[in-house]
């Protein structure tokens, strides 16, 4: 199934680390960046694999300023970072919680199979979050390290596909370990398949009724109306006499 973002949604992009929010769904940040907020929780510090001869203190400044370019590619609305310690999301929850998601009409997060930990606890917060806030938002999974078994939904990102690379481009310091812009672009690739496109991201609505509740509040009301009469042959409110 396509993704349908309307003009008037609210997006709300939560990232576990600097550079998640690109290779996961820089696509949809490209196309939609006006309508878009990125929630970094962690401050990254750990991001790297033996080769950054650095300060961790150091590295926590420059991916949050990796993330500031990389987000101002895309025009991002508001860029929020909670600066929690890189690998030690676990027990935040009070923190994470505190962000409000009620204005929110999608929100995007790691999915719940991500072989990071980190990642996979962001997924739980967010889960939770929404419950505890009563928040109406679908609430929707990406794949940064670890592809989805079966997504729901597709979003055809082949306009953007050189400015999703450029984004994830930003992000240097992790560039240093691993070719992030060329396996997150294999993957946009190798999900375009799916929907015949050259380029595609891939995301899973958690709750399917939630996804169907979002997009039937952004209904108005008599479009509602003339939906069901159209189905039935009569309004909704009236009944038939029956003998």
């Amino acid at each position: 199934m396509d993704l349908k973002i309307c003009p008037g949604d609210r997006i709300l992009v939560v990232a576990p680390h600097p550079d998640d929010e690109s290779i996961g769904c820089g696509g949809l940040l490209a196309l939609y960046g006006k309508q878009c907020d990125v929630l970094l929780l962690t401050d990254g510090r750990r991001g790297h694999m033996g080769r950054y001869d650095g300060r961790e203190e150091e590295l926590v400044k420059l991916r949050e300023e990796e993330l500031r370019r990389a987000a101002g590619l895309a025009g991002v609305r508001k860029l929020t970072m909670l600066r929690i310690p890189d690998s030690e999301l676990f027990g935040h929850d009070a923190e994470v919680g505190r962000y409000d998601i009620r204005e929110y009409d999608y929100i995007f997060v790691t999915n719940h199979m991500e072989s990071h930990e980190d990642h996979r606890v962001c997924f739980r917060m967010l889960r939770r979050m929404k419950r505890i806030q009563h928040a109406h938002a679908a609430l929707m999974e990406y794949e940064v390290w670890t592809p989805m078994v079966r997504p729901s939904h597709y979003l055809d990102i082949t306009d953007v596909i050189g400015q999703k690379r450029d984004m994830i481009e930003q992000h240097r310091s992790q560039m240093m370990d691993i070719d992030y812009a060329g396996k997150g672009i294999a993957l946009s690739c190798y999900r375009g398949i799916n929907i015949k496109a050259p380029y595609a991201e891939a995301y899973t609505a958690v709750e399917r009724k939630s996804l169907k509740k979002a997009v039937s509040a952004r209904i108005p009301k008599v479009w509602k109306r003339r939906i069901k009469k159209a189905f039935t042959g009569r309004s909704p409110g009236k009944t038939e006499n029956r003998v």
